[in-house]
């Protein structure tokens, strides 16, 4: 969620369609987008999201060594193409990217 004093010009959600096989029921992860107008017509690009937990973790805490899978490195690569599309065209406006990177 991303919430702003300022209004939201433009917002997206974008799923990451590599779920991990944990998340499938339990989770929507992703990464949303916003484009805040600031005083004077200048505006920035925020953005935030939940990347799965690494395969070390996920198989400590959930003991599955034979089904546990990283997608980190696909979500990771959606994620900058997801900020490249929303960012093109944009390249004097500063972008603040935030998350959850487990």
């Amino acid at each position: 969620m991303i919430v702003s004093r300022f209004p939201i010009a433009e917002s997206e959600f974008h799923a990451f369609p590599t779920p991990a096989f944990y998340d499938v029921i339990t989770t929507n992860r992703g990464v949303i987008w916003a484009r805040i107008e600031l005083p004077g017509r200048k505006h920035v690009s925020v953005f935030t999201f939940h990347l799965a937990p690494p395969k070390d973790e996920v198989v400590q805490r959930m003991k599955l060594l034979a089904m546990a899978s990283c997608v980190q490195p696909a979500q990771c690569q959606q994620l900058v193409q997801f900020v490249e599309t929303c960012i093109a065209g944009r390249t004097q406006e500063p972008v603040i990217i935030a998350g959850d990177f487990n």
